[in-house]
């Protein structure tokens, strides 16, 4: 489960009580923007190579996943299973 919605935070931490959601808006926007971003790029540049965009998304939004807690969470449970 990814965390992309503000409703969806109880996934990530379900000690967070509603009046403190606020406080994650920012961080959820900036993760699903980056995660946008990144994977819009690499299905350009590795031409639907699933695999290649796979790591590249592995790799691009990992890295920002170390200053984003949310997008940690995220990034922790993607997965590449290549007999879908």
């Amino acid at each position: 489960m990814f965390i992309s919605d503000i409703w969806e935070l109880p996934e990530y931490d379900e000690a967070i009580p509603p009046e403190d959601y606020d406080g994650y808006t920012q961080m959820i926007e900036e993760s699903n923007n980056k995660f946008a971003f990144q994977l819009g790029k690499l299905i350009i540049e590795k031409e639907f190579n699933l695999e290649s965009i796979y790591k590249g998304i592995k790799d691009q939004y990992g890295n920002y996943a170390k200053k984003n807690n949310i997008a940690a969470f995220n990034c922790d449970r993607l997965f590449y299973n290549p007999k879908i």
